[in-house]
């Protein structure tokens, strides 16, 4: 098979394979993650990443001690973006890890990519007027 053949095959495979994966995580998705971020009037982090990714997994341990200790004030929500792909599309994230601020009506009101350590995280929710 020639190169260009065998690109265009695998071009067309991996195009397959997302428009599967839409669909699948369209109708078959995780409803947790919405009902939870949907249910509450309280301030929101979300987290873009992957479990894939280093400083994804930094982040995601940095943010199950912010959550523990932020509990009951915000919400804090870590997303695997292969896992839920239209939400992280339809939010804009291009790069991970990507942290979202959204303030209690829903409102983003920071957004953030790369790592960020407890204490800018903890200083953004000062900015928000979360203690």
């Amino acid at each position: 098979m020639k190169a260009k053949t065998r690109g265009l095959v695998i071009a067309l495979v991996l195009i397959a394979a997302a428009v599967t994966a839409i669909f699948v995580l369209k109708d078959g998705g995780d409803p947790v993650l919405s009902a939870e971020a949907a249910s509450t009037k309280l301030p929101k982090l979300i987290d873009f990443g992957s479990s894939m990714c280093i400083p994804c997994r930094e982040m995601a341990a940095t943010l199950e001690g912010v959550k523990r200790e932020y509990e009951g004030r915000v919400v804090v929500l870590v997303v695997d973006v292969y896992e839920h792909y239209e939400l992280a599309e339809d939010l804009g994230v291009q790069m991970i890890p990507t942290q979202i601020f959204f303030d209690a009506e829903g409102k983003e009101v920071y957004r953030h990519v790369g790592v960020m350590t407890k204490d800018e995280i903890v200083a953004q929710f000062e900015l928000m007027g979360i203690d």
